[in-house]
């Protein structure tokens, strides 16, 4: 794996390849389309903020402890009770979530103990795969032109020895109701697309895999390792290709 450092990466139009420690600002602003510009342009889902949204709040901490901790450590605040029930405790948050910097903000009570129950859980469940999250394996860039002439990007988790893994909270309690909720998020269109750019820029197929780790602290089984099924990834990948050669049509 020929990996590039975060200064190659030319923004706002990259050249193709992999990269490694491009920061987040670069990586959402530069030109390259992702999965989720084309699944809020052609199918209207729309991606919640950190700010606004306390489930991918967690899930940003959460990514940030598996595979960037300088991230976590730097980023991820705790400010405390803040109770939005009451006028001081909406005004607290209000000044919170107005700093321009990028900081996640994770409350006392229920939003800690969910990303603790997370971390938890997976840390029991597969804790070689976390162990083994590195600068130069997780967080890693690809950029690639796309047979349509568009140039895509997209975001590894961590990239292992045999498999591309994505690592994902969840507030579903067992490992059935996750298999049924990659549909509704889009998940699948995902997998296809990131494994399809790894293809495109290695010559190599790995196997797509889903390190799910449920944030219910009722959850017996707590956290799985899944892989999309067949007609998950076909799906998925119809619907990447058919999206990102509209959006090349459209701009053209």
């Amino acid at each position: 794996m020929n990996t590039k450092p975060f200064d190659e990466f030319t923004h706002p139009n990259p050249d193709s390849g992999i990269y490694w420690g491009v920061p987040d600002e670069k990586y959402f602003s530069s030109n390259p389309v992702s999965k989720s510009i084309l699944c809020e342009k052609f199918l209207g889902y729309t991606q919640p903020q950190d700010r606004s949204d306390a489930n991918l709040r967690i899930g940003t901490a959460y990514d940030w402890i598996i595979t960037n901790p300088k991230a976590y450590h730097s980023k991820v605040q705790f400010p405390g009770p803040v109770d939005r029930r009451t006028t001081a405790g909406r005004q607290r948050w209000e000044q919170l979530i107005k700093q321009k910097d990028d900081s996640v903000f994770i409350r006392d009570g229920s939003e800690r103990d969910a990303l603790a129950t997370a971390l938890s859980n997976a840390q029991k469940e597969f804790p070689r795969l976390i162990a083994a999250a590195s600068e130069k394996n997780a967080q890693l860039v690809g950029v690639v032109r796309h047979q349509s002439g568009q140039m895509i990007k997209c975001k590894w988790d961590q990239i292992t020895p045999n498999s591309i893994v994505d690592h994902k909270t969840t507030s579903c309690g067992t490992q059935e109701e996750f298999i049924d909720s990659v549909w509704a998020f889009q998940y699948h269109v995902q997998a296809a697309m990131y494994q399809d750019i790894w293809k495109m820029l290695t010559g190599e197929v790995r196997d797509f895999i889903f390190a799910v780790s449920s944030k219910r602290s009722d959850s017996w089984e707590g956290a799985w390792l899944i892989e999309p099924s067949r007609s998950q990834m076909k799906t998925g990948y119809r619907m990447y290709q058919g999206m990102v050669n509209a959006h090349r049509w459209l701009i053209k």
